[in-house]
């Protein structure tokens, strides 16, 4: 029998590492921004054409358009924590699930460990058990 156990995977911040999650903030910043440019033009275009009131209009669209700052905030705010982490550090990426074989006699808590995995510069370097 097997069953789903979640791991966290970290990645070993590096130069490349650095660079390339940059670029990913990067890319998300400029999409919400076009996204926030797009909403604003949006709501003009609302104003001429709807029958509803302006003030339905506006409510609706300053939701959305926070919504937005507050991830790009976010964005912001976690790029500039990455440039003060040393190179070296470990910075969870994500989570995976793993499918766990176990059987009758199997010790609980040796399967209920957590498990990492550790990741350079896209190469798998460690599996830990904490």
């Amino acid at each position: 029998m097997n069953i789903l156990q979640r791991i966290q995977v970290k990645r070993v911040l590096t130069t490349e590492a650095l660079e390339h999650i940059q670029e990913s903030f990067d890319l998300k910043k400029k999409q919400l921004q076009m996204e926030i440019e797009q909403l604003k033009f949006q709501q003009k275009k609302q104003f001429h054409l709807s029958k509803q009131p302006e003030d339905k209009i506006t409510a609706y669209f300053v939701n959305e358009i926070e919504k937005r700052e507050e991830q790009l905030a976010i964005i912001v705010y976690e790029g500039d924590q990455l440039n003060i982490l040393p190179l070296g550090s470990e910075i969870i990426e994500r989570e995976v699930e793993a499918l766990v074989p176990i059987k009758v006699g199997d010790q609980w808590s040796s399967i209920q460990t957590n498990k990492e995995i550790v990741i350079k510069d896209d190469i798998i370097i460690e599996i830990r058990t904490r």
